[in-house]
């Protein structure tokens, strides 16, 4: 969790690295040599993965994004929509 003047990195083993915004809630659900998924409760994070297809997730409250190994930012706002 991060709140109003702080932001984290975090390395997804040696395949990338996801930057978490402020005012964001992220959990760590799974990490394991055949999938790493995380849980954006609410919030914003960009994710930047080198990995293989299919090992990169993360949970959101309406979806769940399948890394293909790209960049993107992913969304949720305080009511739980995910864009």
């Amino acid at each position: 969790m991060t709140n109003d003047s702080s932001s984290a990195r975090i390395d997804i083993a040696k395949h990338g690295q996801v930057d978490v915004s402020p005012d964001s809630r992220v959990r760590l659900i799974e990490s394991r040599p055949t999938e790493h998924r995380l849980e954006l409760q609410q919030g914003s994070l960009h994710a930047k993965i080198t990995a293989p297809p299919r090992l990169f997730f993360v949970n959101t409250p309406s979806a769940e994004a399948v890394d293909l190994g790209c960049e993107y930012t992913l969304n949720v706002d305080d009511k739980a929509q995910g864009c």
